[in-house]
């Protein structure tokens, strides 16, 4: 797959190069690639950002101002859940 170059990294505008329409109908404006998923107040954000695969197989849009943020949350989660099953496993072998 071959990505263009921009100052946004690796993500999806090259799309705007092969089907500028796709991101037409979305109503994402051009030099953008998605609108903010980040929760801000119980609401997405919706502000126009760049789409990025997130850690494992997600897929994230974040604006210049939610940039970041997200894979430290998601990884945070996956520890926390390991740790959590680790705790399990090790109580159950404990006690039984």
């Amino acid at each position: 797959m071959v990505r263009s170059t921009n100052p946004h990294g690796d993500c999806y505008c090259h799309i705007w190069e092969s089907d500028p329409q796709f991101f037409i109908q979305e109503g994402i404006p051009e030099g953008y690639c998605g609108l903010c998923d980040s929760i801000v107040g119980g609401k997405e954000c919706g502000k126009p950002g760049h789409m990025r695969s997130g850690p494992g197989p997600f897929t994230t849009c974040s604006c210049e101002e939610h940039a970041g943020g997200r894979p430290i949350h998601f990884g945070c989660l996956v520890l926390g859940f390991f740790i959590l099953v680790a705790l399990g496993v090790l109580l159950y072998f404990w006690f039984f």
